[in-house]
């Protein structure tokens, strides 16, 4: 088990979620709370956007940022992909029911959205869950079906390679994935025996980096699906970001699922910092 040094870089949160390493800025949700976020290099956080939804704050899921900085990001229960100032960018409404998840952008421009498949907060049966394809007309169409919860998504180094985060089958499937961004041969990378696979980035030598729920731990595998080296943590991680190759960025909370049913919820949230 690697050693390590982590740094507490940001607290007061309730639950950070899809942390994204783009030109210099951290940003992530707090997804309980309504918030887009962005943390810079000197330790300034930035509030980009709270969402409210008949007085209620919307549950935000995964971030899409463009070399324009332009900001998108999923409203969960509203099934859309919004931006910073609250437009709708790409509906989703029309091809499903349950809360979308994470988000990643494609090589060629395409974002892949995925989905619960079924709503847990309303108790609803398990069902498998579609990913969508939002194209540069923002039309959507079903991108790759029969997934057990999808959550984080990374693309490998050379754009040949979605790699998918199946929950609740707790392993890492892949796909390959064409010039015009059409996914196929949906494969398992790695099936865990112990834990359930949340989110996830992806460094230059395509190890990717995955938050482990139950485990309290963030594990790195090889693209042939070989564990690295695994990091244990004190609180429970459910997310990482890789920056620069250099350093990890993960956020954890504390919280469990009574907490976060509350209408006042725990701020027990933190982002960490550990150089490797």
């Amino acid at each position: 088990m690697a050693r390590f040094t982590a740094t507490l870089i940001q607290d007061d949160l309730i639950f950070p979620e899809c942390l994204r390493w783009h030109e210099n800025r951290l940003w992530f949700v707090d997804m309980y709370d309504g918030r887009l976020l962005s943390l810079r290099a000197s330790g300034a956080l930035s509030d980009d956007i709270l969402v409210e939804h008949y007085k209620a704050k919307a549950l935000l899921g995964g971030i899409i940022l463009s070399h324009d900085e332009e900001a998108l990001v999923i409203d969960k229960y509203a099934r859309s992909l919004i931006r910073a100032d609250g437009e709708v960018f790409a509906d989703l409404k029309a091809c499903g029911h349950s809360p979308l998840n994470d988000a990643i952008m494609l090589p060629n421009g395409q974002i892949i959205v995925g989905e619960y498949g079924f709503d847990m907060a309303a108790g609803e049966d398990f069902a498998k869950a579609n990913l969508y394809a939002i194209d540069a007309n923002r039309s959507v169409k079903i991108a790759a079906t029969g997934l057990k919860f999808p959550n984080g998504m990374a693309v490998s180094p050379d754009g040949k390679m979605l790699y998918v985060a199946e929950t609740m089958a707790g392993r890492i499937s892949q796909f390959s994935i064409a010039q015009d961004g059409t996914l196929s041969h949906h494969d398992v990378l790695i099936c865990f025996g112990q834990g359930h696979p949340d989110g996830m980035s992806i460094d230059s030598k395509g190890r990717i980096w995955v938050a482990l729920l139950e485990q309290s731990s963030i594990i790195c595998i090889d693209s042939n699906g070989a564990i690295v080296s695994e990091l244990k943590l004190d609180a429970q991680p459910y997310d990482v970001a890789v920056a620069d190759d250099a350093t990890l960025y993960i956020g954890t909370s504390l919280a469990v699922a009574a907490d976060l049913a509350k209408t006042e919820r725990p701020r027990s949230g933190q982002i960490w910092e550990i150089k490797l």
